[in-house]
């Protein structure tokens, strides 16, 4: 048997198996049929069937496969190729899904051929695939830039892109775990693992221990483990420390407001996004307090020597570092939230110096970047869940994506989960408060009792909230230099009011608030 692909091309069926594909949150399995020579470019082809049973969506202007079933969604960012025929001529790129796969499967390199073989081949009728320059096509490829001065500082820095070697050194500000006083140990039982989780648990420890980053343990702590899907559809281990981080004082040194960082970008017109590996790995647990992060294992009893994602002081000591190595630069050309790096400049010359500043810190505290996941010397990047550019700052578009794509809630979850993600946007949203009221109403205590709670008001304002959303406004970023002025919406709204903050007639931010009971 055989089977023809839309490209014309047939290829022998050599079997089936069952695979466990790993899509974000989402696990798929399937039986697909494995076949003879079918090209690198689709290792996996999802059929309709699945498409359907996963409530596969396409939006084109975000470049993104959406997939859900029941509560949980993902999206997945299409990857590009330029395609050559045979003919020789070169077409329009076109949109590949790429889809991580969650099982063992028999990889080979790939072979290389000169340029005879490749004529030969492509007269044949093969198919040559060009990968697009400067495209990323997972977060295992080694990014590049199409700047070759770009490209010659950072080689010059190759060491900062290597994989974490081990243990980092000690620095100036370790993590630390105080308790409050008279606290006991804390030890909870192991949850139960998935065939699937199983493997990956056994493949981490492995990995943390070669690398020194965890050790056997004989502390009276313990907890359990967890695993939560990536959004390249990999797992991450957790540790539950709820526990532990109960009994924990509270370090209360400030993560700086997304806004503010936003709002130092103004003049900018060229950025570097530079994100660190394993960022919380790369800070070491003050000696006395290993035992305290010990966790259990259907393969033994661990403790970490570095800091782990779950511990509640975690973002305190992980700023601190980094406010810490960027002190000199911070709001002159560097902004950081946590492991994100944004550097900023007016010029493409400023632009390589401060790269150079910036990659010498990396260099000096020995800590490594990952590569694949930095965009450099950029006219618009993505940060922290905005897009930023000369002209200001908008929604990531593929947020905006989901939000408009997102189905009416079924309960009272899903709707604060809907909630959560547009209130992170209200100041792109004229009169957020007085649209969301309906909504907003429905979390109180009780109100969402049955699907009769939500009404035609509530799908009315469910819509509009979403096609606001949608438009998507570029926001200026504030000059000081210039008069502000402040406009009211004094419309007859019963619900609450709001005001814009506006700058030579464009918006910087909006805001509104909802009126209480008595203001009503």
């Amino acid at each position: 048997s055989q089977v023809t692909l839309a490209d014309g091309g047939k290829h022998p069926i050599l079997g089936r198996i069952t695979l466990s594909l790993g899509v974000g949150p989402l696990r798929i399995t399937t039986q697909p049929y494995v076949l003879q020579e079918l090209t690198d470019a689709a290792t996996y082809i999802l059929g309709s069937s699945t498409l359907r049973q996963y409530g596969a969506s396409i939006d084109m202007e975000s470049a993104t496969l959406h997939l859900r079933k029941g509560t949980l969604s993902c999206k997945v960012p299409f990857v590009s190729f330029a395609s050559v025929g045979p003919e020789g001529g070169r077409s329009e790129a076109e949109p590949v899904v790429n889809i991580a796969v969650a099982a063992m499967q028999k990889r080979t390199e790939p072979k290389s051929v000169g340029r005879k073989e490749a004529d030969r081949m492509i007269r044949k009728g093969a198919h040559a695939l060009l990968v697009r320059p400067g495209l990323h096509l997972n977060a295992a490829t080694t990014s590049t830039s199409t700047d070759p001065e770009v490209e010659a500082l950072l080689q010059g820095y190759a060491d900062v892109f290597r994989d974490v070697p081990g243990l980092p050194p000690m620095r100036p500000v370790d993590h630390t775990i105080p308790l409050v006083p008279g606290a006991q140990p804390v030890s909870r039982p192991m949850y139960r693992l998935s065939p699937l989780e199983l493997d990956e648990v056994k493949r981490q420890v492995t990995d943390l221990l070669a690398k020194g980053m965890i050790r056997p343990s004989t502390s009276p702590y313990s907890a359990p483990i967890l695993f939560v899907g990536k959004k390249d559809g990999t797992l991450r281990m957790c540790i539950d420390y709820r526990g532990l981080n109960a009994t924990t004082i509270k370090n209360r040194y400030p993560l700086p407001r997304v806004d503010d960082l936003l709002d130092k970008l103004k003049g900018s017109a060229y950025f570097s996004s530079i994100d660190l590996q394993q960022g919380y790995n790369q800070i070491r647990i003050d000696a006395s307090d290993i035992p305290k992060t010990a966790f259990r294992t259907p393969f033994g009893h661990f403790e970490y020597t570095v800091l782990s994602f779950g511990l509640t002081n975690a973002p305190a000591t992980f700023q601190a570092v980094m406010d810490r190595m960027f002190r000199p630069y911070i709001d002159r050309f560097v902004v950081c939230y946590l492991d994100d790096i944004l550097v900023y400049s007016k010029t493409r010359e400023e632009h390589l110096e401060h790269l150079k500043l910036v990659l010498e810190v990396l260099r000096r505290e020995q800590m490594f970047a990952k590569r694949a996941k930095c965009f450099w010397a950029q006219p618009q990047v993505e940060y922290l869940g905005h897009i930023v550019s000369a002209t200001g700052v908008k929604m990531d578009p593929r947020k905006v994506a989901v939000v408009r794509d997102w189905p009416a809630p079924q309960n009272l979850q899903e709707l604060r989960k809907f909630l959560g993600l547009t209130n992170y946007f209200r100041k792109f949203i004229k009169q957020y408060s007085v649209l969301a009221a309906p909504l907003t109403n429905l979390t109180r205590k009780s109100a969402f009792i049955s699907l009769e709670s939500w009404t035609s008001e509530c799908q009315q304002a469910f819509e509009e909230l979403k096609r606001v959303v949608a438009d998507n406004i570029t926001l200026a970023f504030p000059d000081h230099s210039l008069p502000f002025i402040v406009e009211l919406f004094s419309d007859a709204s019963i619900y609450g009011s709001g005001a814009v903050l506006l700058q030579e007639g464009r918006p910087i931010a909006f805001t509104s608030k909802k009126f209480s009971g008595a203001e009503t």
